[in-house]
C-alpha cells in the first residue's frame, strides 16, 4: 500500500459459524482489512487467531 495514496480500500468482513455437532456453540468475528488483495489472508489468520480451522474446498 502507498503510504501517499489519499484513499484507501478495503474490506469489511464478518464470520459467523456454528459447531455441526452442537448448533448451541456460536461464533462470530467482525474485521477489517487494508488491502482488498490480502482478504483471504486476514480471513484465515483471524479464524486461526481465535482457535478455529479453515478447511479447503
Amino acid at each position: 500500500m502507498d503510504p501517499n495514496q489519499g484513499l484507501c480500500l478495503g474490506a469489511l468482513f464478518d464470520i459467523a459459524a456454528t459447531n455441526g455437532l452442537d448448533m448451541s456453540r456460536r461464533l462470530c468475528i467482525f474485521g477489517f482489512c487494508r488491502s482488498i488483495e490480502m482478504l483471504s489472508d486476514v480471513v484465515e489468520d483471524t479464524v486461526l487467531e481465535h482457535g478455529g480451522e479453515v478447511g479447503a474446498t
